[in-house]
């Protein structure tokens, strides 16, 4: 495993969803214009490289992180020139991050602390802007001449240390270092072996099911009831120590830290959970501390310890889940495995790790809201309970999930995962029939989805609902761009690969649509029930009929969905009794059921598959 010092540089794009909504075309060949015509001849000219692009951002490093700021700099002065032009909804306004820091270099990539720190960097500059470590302000101090703005100490996601951050002035300082665009060839990131952590397992069954409850950071700022952070030090926070090496031989400590480091990382991946990073929660080491100590030290409700032993062919993992306020062990397994192959061994085990780990933190989360009086929550826990009535999917549940994600946004209107949430309640309104409004309730949703993004909901799960719009809208290749980019921004979340099945399924690509959602279910064995609703309208729509049931019947509960699609199933097969049994249950769940209400909401893009949906219902005997 390489290391090395880098000047890395973190870049994305303000508002790239919002952008996306108003003129996807549009904004897409402006980003490519931008980066053609500017963004890559001014990497070149600076000695840098693009590491990876990420749609809407970037990660690069440059050798010198006075060519790494001053690149910044010219770049984002030529791009308030290249604005100053346009109208509001058509300007591209890029955010900048700058660090210096010790990389681990992986193939052609780079990750750590380092590469953390620069992100959250570029999560405080503003739009247009450029904001630097106290490292990076060290370094340049004497070699650039730029006049900077001291932003203090600031508390950051997932780092241990305040980070103290600096805000270049982009003013006739700034302006003195620009140089001309010199045009270049497009540089595309180097070609890099597949990560063998990209392939691990999903944590869709974290929260029993992401989607519904965002966890995004908040102000570090006291309220009423007490500081955000102990808030969220009370619901899903973890440290991953370093894992015991008990095979007998200290080389074998790589094999060990790897297996602790692959779980931090795709812990990470969710802007939801709270994740100390590696350096930090690894340096107890050689301590000797309690778990109550760490916990409290670090600032994190639970400790993953665990150990390894690989002995011959066998490999034997062993972790435990600790609660370090009650300094009591709440969950332990153990793996045993044949080594024929120790990647894929190792893939297999962290996959089973995480998924386990996350549904178990999430059944914790939900015992401490049950145990605790509304009355003492404030904005962060009204949401936390309204995510918690949205996953029961039915009408009274969405109702209620509704007035609590208002309250939490009366006490905080900024809070993103609020503004999210509320935009699911208005979004199954429609989806399951529960409103006579129309399009209304869709509408109401996208707006209040882009409300969630301009306040900085996880990208991930704002594209995984503009997605679910756009099909209901008609607009499967929107939708099926929105889904793949959530994957993309977020490959291990079982609910993003369920939703791209849906998806799929909706545009008549059965085939497709079968390898997204078996995925799914497969990696994520704990995973909610509307997985198999997916699962089972694939099997109608290609005439399986009986494999629909048998995937339905294993349900541990049934949504007016799923009713349907029994009794169409049950229908086609002439089963007419049962059939009308579950289109009573859909009458039940929402009297006003009509099939001449429900062919408007109908996703499916193919007439053929449009009228052999109707035609089940029909036979079923629910009313036209």
């Amino acid at each position: 495993m390489e290391r090395r010092l880098a000047a890395i540089l973190a870049t994305d794009v303000v508002g790239y969803s919002r952008l996306m909504g108003v003129d996807e075309s549009g904004t897409l060949a402006a980003l490519k214009a931008r980066r053609a015509e500017l963004i890559d001849p001014k990497v070149a000219q600076y000695n840098g490289r693009i590491i990876k692009l990420m749609g809407d951002g970037a990660l690069m490093e440059f050798p010198s992180v006075v060519d790494a700021v001053t690149f910044a700099t010219e770049m984002q002065l030529e791009m308030r020139r290249r604005n100053a032009d346009l109208t509001e909804d058509q300007r591209i306004h890029y955010r900048v991050g700058i660090n210096i820091g010790d990389v681990i270099v992986e193939d052609d990539d780079i990750f750590g602390d380092g590469v953390n720190i620069a992100a959250r960097l570029e999560g405080l500059a503003e739009p247009g802007g450029i904001c630097i470590g106290r490292n990076v302000r060290d370094q340049i101090r004497d070699k650039v001449d730029l006049n900077l703005e001291e932003l203090g100490e600031i508390k950051v996601k997932n780092i241990a240390r305040p980070i103290r951050a600096f805000r270049v002035l982009l003013d006739e300082k700034a302006s003195a270092l620009s140089t001309p665009v010199v045009a270049v060839p497009s540089l595309q990131p180097r070609n890099r072996k597949p990560k063998i952590f990209m392939a691990l397992g999903l944590l869709a069954a974290l929260l029993g099911g992401v989607a519904w409850w965002q966890l995004a950071p908040r102000s570090s700022s006291d309220t009423a009831n007490g500081p955000v952070h102990d808030l969220r030090t009370e619901a899903t926070s973890i440290a991953v120590l370093a894992f015991k090496n008990l095979s007998g031989d200290a080389d074998q400590t790589y094999l060990s830290d790897a297996i602790a480091e692959d779980i931090t990382t795709e812990l990470s991946r969710f802007g939801n959970l709270f994740v100390i990073s590696r350096e930090s929660a690894f340096s107890y080491r050689e301590q000797t501390k309690t778990a109550k100590e760490i916990g409290q030290e670090l600032g994190v409700r639970y400790l993953l310890e665990g150990s390894v032993q690989l002995g011959g062919s066998h490999i034997r993992v062993t972790v435990q889940l600790v609660d370090t306020r009650e300094q009591n062990h709440v969950w332990a397994e153990k793996y045993d495995r044949e080594v024929t192959d120790i990647l894929v061994v190792q893939d297999d085990i962290v996959r089973s790790v995480v998924t386990a780990l996350g549904e178990k933190i999430w059944l914790e989360a939900a015992e401490s809201l049950r145990s605790k009086p509304l009355e003492s929550f404030e904005a962060y826990d009204f949401s936390l309970r309204g995510s918690k009535a949205l996953h029961k999917l039915t009408k009274d549940s969405n109702q209620e999930a509704r007035r609590l994600y208002k309250k939490a946004l009366e006490l905080d209107p900024k809070l993103p995962d609020a503004h999210l949430g509320l935009a699911w309640t208005y979004y199954l309104d429609y989806d399951a029939q529960w409103t006579d409004t129309g399009t209304e309730a869709l509408d109401q949703a996208y707006r209040l989805a882009q409300m969630a993004n301009e306040e900085g909901a996880p990208g991930y799960e704002v594209h995984r609902l503009f997605g679910q719009i756009s099909a209901a809208r008609g607009d499967h290749e929107k939708a099926l761009q929105h889904i793949a980019r959530a994957v993309e921004l977020n490959p291990n979340d079982g609910d993003l690969l369920a939703t791209r099945a849906m998806l799929l399924r909706d545009d008549g690509q059965f085939e497709e649509a079968h390898k997204w959602i078996e995925d799914a279910i497969r990696r994520n064995p704990h995973h909610p029930d509307w997985y198999g609703s997916v699962l089972s309208a694939i099997h109608y729509l290609e005439k399986d009929y009986e494999e629909a049931i048998s995937v339905l019947n294993r349900a541990k509960s049934l949504a007016i969905w799923d009713h349907l699609i029994l009794a169409a199933s049950h229908a086609q097969l002439s089963e007419i009794e049962k059939a009308r049994q579950h289109a009573s249950e859909v009458l039940e769940i929402n009297p006003g059921f009509s099939i001449a209400r429900i062919t408007p909401r109908i996703e499916y893009r193919r007439q053929e598959d449009r009228q052999h949906y109707l035609d089940g219902l029909r036979k079923a005997g629910l009313p036209d």
